[in-house]
């Protein structure tokens, strides 16, 4: 007996995924079923199918079988955590489907064998590409009612072709001249399996092949002997190979080799490469040409010296041929030719860096063999990818501690260096990411300096920028207004409102700014961002660390523009105002909190409005 209410038809739709099956019981010899409340009479096991009628409260209904379709609200599974949802339906003997939730069967379990009913939609499947030996033809199976689960077959001149049951198929050498179709077999539960036949493709025609880039090596000089080499071609054929002096067959040198002769001085030899392969058609592709002729009595490698960085001069060193050639020069990135680089000098580019950078010379004179010699490659340095500017946390004033943020180097793992700056002077022994204030410094300009390292790579420097040290924290106002200088925005909210409202905790100090939707969001000081994107309560928000647990929070932007462990400057963008998550209008929620509990702090102590932030007041931003 079902231990919940039943329900009306009017049930939310949910997804049937989430049906745990029940233990299987005893199926009655004639089931029935009594109808709890009138209900609809539907074509399918569907809320949304037609519908066929109604059934009344307290009729009975002799049940033909069952079947799992559109989960509804209403009945509560014993088997099923916490209640749940039911997707069992019953065919009745007038055809129509009925929710289990709507009728009593005595049971919690399917009182009837599952429904075979036939697909109501089941098109012939059609094959997709070109019949021919080596391309790929597809099964296509159309839209069948209800959707299905397919299994292939595919046909070779109406023959299954063994382990051929994948959607794809690549015809074989044997299928050439052989039709094929593909067999496509629907199945769901609930209705019987159903298979169709696409109709035959015309006979398989030859392949084509693909061929390689045939390569001729060796020295093309009288008396020396060259090699051919096909390349890589698809599929592997069988090759014939046929020499050329200036695009003329040379008679006899048909192998994979040629000798040089006197006559081909001065001449251009390529070869040709004829591929065959059982059941397509034969391809053909000719090599590069090579300059026949003598040798150069010296022909010395070129080398090549400067600098490893971007905006580095190169210089070749060419050395001295013989006999004097024409020379033409090369510079190379990664083996290609750099555009524009053929002089015997280069400066290295942005485009260079992290490649290996070489010189090709090439000579070329009557009577001589061309000739390209090729220096040894300099492997260039890479640049840092990020290389942010350092930040200085903490408050400049004398008897404090503050600490420079260098950032997240990459890549790779960067050695990073600091050295502390007083008015632009390195401070003898200041080389730690932290340092303590003394009463000397008031009044001195204080930054650090970045050096970041790796082997590879360009020494890359960066220095924060600087700030007056005071004498003492009393009257210190480390914030600016989170917008840019010169903007003005209505109060809509201040700390007295928000102490008020729920989780006063988190929000008791915040200040909510009318900036509507789109507006530049800037950093109130200078940090570390330890948060960017979308928090667990659906606002987009980024949160910048400042040291001493002390974080400010920018809440309900519509977009952010930096990301985690980025160094923020005080006023440098950091996304744009909105109203995601928990808002009920766009706005700015600014809140100093700490960074660990995320809990509000302290009222911001800005230069502009100090710790009063009434409601309905406008707020000028300094923020430079």
């Amino acid at each position: 007996m079902k231990t919940r209410p039943v329900a009306a038809f009017a049930a939310l739709l949910l997804s049937a995924g989430l049906l745990l099956a029940a233990p299987p019981a005893t199926l009655a010899a004639t089931p029935t079923g009594t109808v709890a409340v009138k209900t609809q009479k539907m074509s399918k096991p569907t809320l949304n199918s037609p519908q066929l009628g109604w059934y009344n409260a307290k009729q009975n209904l002799a049940l033909t079988c069952y079947a799992r379709g559109q989960a509804v609200t209403g009945y509560f599974s014993p088997w099923l955590p916490n209640g749940g949802f039911d997707d069992l339906w019953y065919k009745t003997s007038d055809g129509g489907f009925v929710a289990d939730i709507d009728i009593d069967t005595k049971s919690n379990s399917p009182v009837t064998p599952a429904c075979t009913d036939p697909f109501t939609t089941a098109p012939n499947p059609t094959v997709s590409g070109t019949a021919a030996v080596g391309q790929t033809l597809r099964a296509l199976p159309g839209s069948w009612d209800p959707a299905a689960t397919f299994g292939y077959q595919w046909l070779l001149a109406g023959t299954p072709v063994a382990g051929a049951t994948a959607p794809t198929w690549t015809p074989p050498a044997s299928a050439l001249g052989k039709t094929v179709s593909v067999r496509v077999t629907g199945s769901k539960p609930g209705f019987a399996n159903a298979t169709r036949t696409s109709t035959a493709t015309p006979a398989v025609t030859r392949g084509t092949l693909i061929p390689g880039t045939p390569v001729i090596s060796g020295i093309p000089t009288p008396g020396q002997t060259l090699t051919a080499t096909p390349g890589t071609w698809s599929p592997a054929p069988s090759y014939s190979y046929q020499w050329r002096r200036n695009g003329a067959a040379i008679p006899g040198a048909s192998g994979t080799s040629y000798k040089v002769v006197a006559a081909d001085t001065n001449t251009d030899l390529t070869v040709l490469v004829t591929g065959n392969a059982t059941a397509y058609n034969p391809a053909s592709a000719l090599s590069a040409p090579v300059r026949a002729g003598k040798q150069f009595a010296a022909a010395p490698t070129p080398t090549i010296s400067g600098g490893l960085d971007a905006g580095s001069r190169l210089t070749a060193v060419v050395g001295t041929w013989s006999p004097a050639p024409a020379l033409g020069y090369q510079w190379l990135r990664n083996g290609t030719p750099i555009a524009g680089a053929t002089g015997t000098a280069y400066v290295l580019t942005a485009a260079d860096a992290g490649t290996s950078v070489s010189f090709r010379t090439t000579a070329s004179l009557a009577g001589y063999a061309a000739t390209s010699r090729t220096s040894a490659a300099l492997a260039t340095r890479r640049a840092f990818a990020p290389s942010p500017v350092p930040v200085i946390r903490g408050y400049f004033a004398a008897g404090q501690t503050v600490t420079a943020l260098a950032g997240t180097w990459g890549p790779g793992n960067v050695a990073l260096g600091y050295q502390w700056l007083r008015n632009g002077t390195p401070i003898p022994g200041a080389t730690n990411s932290t340092l303590a204030l003394s009463s000397g410094q008031i009044g001195a300009q204080l930054s650090v300096r970045v050096t970041a390292t790796q082997p590879g790579f360009t020494t890359a420097v960066r220095t924060s920028a600087a700030t007056v040290v005071s004498a003492t924290t009393a009257g210190l106002k480390p914030y600016r207004l989170p917008f840019p200088k010169g903007r003005s925005y209505s109060i809509l909210q201040g700390p007295a409102e928000h102490a008020k409202g729920i989780l006063p905790q988190y929000n008791k100090d915040a200040v909510d700014f009318g900036l509507g939707m789109g507006s530049p969001v800037s950093a109130s000081a200078s940090g570390l961002v330890v948060f960017s994107g979308t928090a667990t309560a659906g606002d987009v928000e980024v949160r910048i660390d400042h040291g001493n647990n002390r974080c400010t929070l920018y809440a309900h932007l519509s977009r952010v523009s930096v990301t985690a462990g980025t160094p923020i400057q005080q006023g440098q963008l950091l996304g744009y105002s909105g109203q995601s998550g928990m808002a009920s209008a766009p706005h700015l929620h600014w809140n100093v909190i700490y960074c660990d509990s995320q809990i509000s702090r302290e009222v911001p102590d800005s230069v502009e409005l100090g710790t009063k932030y009434t409601v309905g007041t406008m707020a000028t931003s300094q923020n430079g």
